[in-house]
């Protein structure tokens, strides 16, 4: 599966892609602005996308919705990867249109089974 990472932290993108593609399941490309992951997500049609709520040129959530309204293709899957872990927030992730809200720390393996599982959730 060919995932999109949208993350300005490098950190995350090493031990991110590093653990999903040593499942053997997936393929990870990654942006480390929401401008770049725009770009991406246009350029190379991802199963499911990976997003930072907080990116340094624009929020996570202003971004999905513009991913979701014109540049992605029909059930790609959007999940949320955030430091912010009070309700408030995850709702309005979740209401939005996100399939997961995931919060920082975490455990990068178990993402992977995460993603799996939502990826056959919604087929």
């Amino acid at each position: 599966m060919k995932i999109l990472l949208i993350d300005d932290d490098k950190d995350i993108h090493l031990i991110t892609k590093a653990a999903l593609e040593a499942s053997g399941r997936h393929l990870v490309i990654s942006a480390t602005t929401g401008n770049e992951g725009l770009k991406m997500a246009e350029n190379h049609s991802p199963e499911l996308i990976l997003l930072d709520q907080m990116l340094p040129d624009i929020d996570g959530k202003t971004l999905m919705e513009e991913l979701k309204s014109s540049r992605m293709p029909t059930g790609t899957r959007i999940v949320f990867l955030t430091g912010k872990d009070d309700q408030d927030t995850i709702t309005d992730l979740i209401s939005a249109g996100a399939e997961a809200v995931i919060t920082k720390p975490f455990n990068p393996e178990l993402l992977a089974d995460q993603i799996t599982q939502i990826m056959n959730d919604s087929r």
